[in-house]
């Protein structure tokens, strides 16, 4: 059976339960925000309880999300982003900060949501590591938790606690599970595996305005992320961000992509593992054999036919 939907206002009423979900796709990120979708028959009566509705949270066996828009076609299909979504919606002015990372994001989150009563904070001290971080613009409040949970690994999530009536902010860590993922232990099938360069650089050149004389000059800046690869192991690109410090991201993202799809069997997330868990994973597909560390980043969740299938989304532990 498709589990039950509930969708409630801002201010945790219950609006309705909805019993009839043709299907719904949950995809859950470790240190991003998350997506949403369901379908129903378009004569359900969702439609009337929520189609002008602004300000809502779907829940469906423990996921949750902040809807985010609806279609009406042969079917009434819903949208919406994981509550991590408010985020993004706030902003955070330059600052410079030396503290740990969990205690900086709880900064950021209560700063953000001033004005906000129910807004509760769990930290996470398992790296008690002080790290520098600036900013000199202001930005998206989930751009900079982002970027500085990924400092030491760490991700994070929001949860819309109806139990108890506020928003809470989480930050997490994951650990390394005692399973291998692998077709000939039964823990996986469908398993693939992609490595893609097409985008790849290890070099950039940044355009900066510098003011010479009263003029404005255009000054080229290299950004190298690899001294060791010259001549024609050199692969640049053209940066287009508006900071060194901006750039040097850009060009980490242009990275070799080294990308493991399964589907996992027998173990189940929430229970056996959970977002920034790290496996190890077994390939053997034809004459390719490989082993390597993978790091849960992601998971995709899917309930349809009276099924559900859950399948992690892994990047390489370096």
């Amino acid at each position: 059976m498709i589990p039950d939907l509930r969708f409630y206002d801002f201010e945790f009423n219950l609006l309705h339960i909805a019993h009839d979900c043709i299907s719904s796709i949950w995809s859950s990120k470790f240190n991003d925000i998350g997506t949403f979708e369901a379908h129903f028959p378009i004569k359900s009566d969702i439609v009337n309880a929520l189609f002008d509705k602004k300000y809502v949270v779907a829940v469906q066996d423990g996921k949750q999300a902040i809807i985010t828009g609806v279609q009406i076609e042969s079917e009434f299909v819903i949208f919406g982003r994981s509550i991590n979504y408010l985020l993004s919606k706030k902003i955070t002015p330059s600052f410079e900060k030396k503290e740990t990372v969990s205690n900086m994001c709880i900064d950021f989150v209560n700063d953000a949501f001033k004005g906000v009563e129910n807004i509760f904070c769990n930290a996470n001290e398992e790296s008690l590591e002080k790290f520098d971080f600036k900013k000199e613009t202001y930005s998206l409040t989930s751009d900079v938790i982002r970027e500085c949970l990924e400092k030491c690994g760490g991700g994070h999530n929001m949860e819309f606690d109806v139990k108890n009536k506020r928003w809470v902010f989480n930050v997490l860590s994951g650990h390394k599970v005692p399973y291998v993922l692998s077709e000939d232990n039964k823990t996986a099938y469908d398993l693939t595996y992609t490595l893609d360069m097409l985008s790849f650089a290890n070099k950039g050149y940044l355009e900066k305005q510098i003011e010479d004389d009263g003029e404005t000059k255009t000054e080229w800046v290299l950004i190298d992320n690899d001294a060791t690869k010259t001549g024609i192991y050199a692969f640049y690109t053209i940066l287009s961000s508006e900071t060194e410090e901006d750039a040097k991201k850009d060009l980490k993202s242009k990275e070799i992509k080294n990308e493991t799809a399964l589907t996992v069997k027998e173990l189940k997330y929430n229970k056996d593992y959970f977002l920034g868990d790290t496996f190890t994973v077994e390939y053997e597909i034809g004459n390719f054999k490989k082993k390597t560390e993978k790091k849960v980043v992601g998971i995709d969740i899917v309930y349809e036919n009276n099924l559900m299938t859950e399948k992690p989304i892994f990047e390489e532990v370096l």
